[in-house]
């Protein structure tokens, strides 16, 4: 609590901190996830709330600075999440907006009866320290951020502290590459980035040191606001593999600002200080 209280003095002393505001709307189809999930749903009824595809999410919040953001969306059926990245920590929190239905209260215990939906309000939230503000973890390791979205919003807007830094590493949106790559495999980045003090990625390929594709980024039709570049609408397309040889689309993803403009610093609200807020190394 030190280091993000020394955050906030530095922020407001320091006066000049610029931060902008912007408004998403993201479409994701995990096309791995459709033959689970989607194939019951054939043949398709045209309704978007039957099938994983053409149910665009939004709207989702961001506010950008150089070194800090914020992200906030409907990233949760049940709840609106918002993430921070203070310079030191990566704040997470969850406030419940709504009761799960009983088919999806799930229990603590395989085997167990199932426990209570969180009640509408509450509010949960995790504290993980970060000098970059990257959200992936490595192998066996839980994603700081959950849902490609997530993800794919933050490597858009939000990962310059990243991807400027000299040895990047871009996280997949999509976890499941933990399952798909051999532990131990290697990742290589090329990226380019927009030339200005902010520096978000224009375009990212992301391979293994065999040369096997897993990632291409794009970002198209950027706008300047207080000297930074922003993409306006942004493309992304993971890969992974099947069998030994050959390698097939896992997940594809598209992006577009609908608002931009100046904005205040974020704030964190004082609930996510409280004593009970979790901590993760």
């Amino acid at each position: 609590m030190t280091l993000l209280c020394a955050w906030f003095s530095c922020v407001v002393s320091a006066g000049a901190a610029q931060f902008v505001e912007l408004s998403v709307e993201m479409e994701i189809n995990d096309w791995a996830y459709w033959f689970w999930a989607d194939r019951d749903n054939l043949p398709w009824s045209g309704n978007p709330e039957s099938s994983i595809f053409g149910k665009p999410g939004g709207p989702i919040r961001c506010v950008v600075g150089t070194n800090t953001w914020m992200i906030e969306g409907p990233f949760a059926s049940n709840a609106r999440v918002t993430y921070w990245f203070t310079g030191t920590n990566i704040i997470e929190r969850h406030q419940i907006t709504s009761e799960l239905p009983k088919e999806k209260v799930v229990a603590a215990i395989p085997g167990a009866p199932a426990g209570k939906s969180p009640q509408v309000g509450s509010v949960d939230s995790t504290i993980t320290p970060s000098t970059d503000g990257n959200p992936g973890r490595p192998v066996r390791v839980v994603d700081v951020m959950m849902s490609p979205a997530e993800i794919f919003c933050w490597l858009a807007l939000c990962s310059s502290p990243v991807v400027r830094g000299k040895d990047p590493w871009i996280p997949l949106p999509s976890a499941f590459w933990k399952q798909y790559f051999p532990t131990g495999t290697k990742f290589t980045n090329n990226i380019a980035r927009f030339e200005d003090d902010l520096g978000l990625p224009i375009g990212i390929t992301v391979g293994t040191d065999k040369g096997e594709l897993a990632l291409q980024y794009q970002a198209h039709h950027s706008t300047n606001v207080l000297g930074w570049n922003f993409p306006m609408e942004f493309y992304l397309v993971q890969y992974k593999r099947r069998g030994t040889n050959s390698w097939e689309m896992q997940l594809t993803a598209k992006g577009r600002v609908t608002a931009i403009g100046k904005a205040a610093e974020p704030q964190i609200p004082e609930d996510v200080f409280r004593e009970g807020t979790k901590r993760r190394n």
